[in-house]
């Protein structure tokens, strides 16, 4: 049995085991302020600026750090409770928490970012993620 392995996307420069904290702690600007409008709106909605959102798959971090000029992804182990994403349709797969450690980073090459910025474009999450893990392929670690 294997423990599961979240990832946060972001900008890159995180080193290896500092803390992800969340926006209302940092001031920087929260990955739910990138993307197409629709997305920003409902997310704005719904997303605490006191919380770190991780997902189970690096796919979906990718698609996050893709909305910044140099993003990475990052494998990381959250601290606290992990409260389920409202904004996620998909159980399982996004979750909040007060702020996350670093311990493995993945950086994105420019194709990488390119991908992922026009999989952002897509009608919904699912659809995003089911074409990201399709050309990922066996990159995926």
């Amino acid at each position: 049995m294997s423990a599961t392995r979240y990832f946060h996307g972001g900008p890159a420069g995180i080193p290896l085991l500092d803390w992800i904290q969340p926006p209302s702690v940092t001031g920087r600007v929260s990955s739910q302020e990138v993307g197409p409008d629709d997305l920003r709106a409902r997310a704005r909605a719904v997303h605490r600026q006191d919380r770190v959102y991780v997902t189970t798959e690096r796919a979906a971090a990718a698609l996050f750090a893709s909305g910044h000029r140099n993003g990475s992804v990052y494998e990381v182990e959250p601290a606290g409770d992990l409260e389920p994403d409202p904004d996620c349709s998909l159980a399982g797969l996004s979750f909040a928490c007060l702020r996350a450690r670093v311990v493995r980073v993945f950086p994105m090459s420019e194709r990488d970012m390119q991908r992922c910025r026009f999989a952002m474009f897509a009608t919904d999450a699912a659809a995003r993620l089911a074409q990201l893990e399709s050309s990922e392929g066996s990159e995926k670690t």
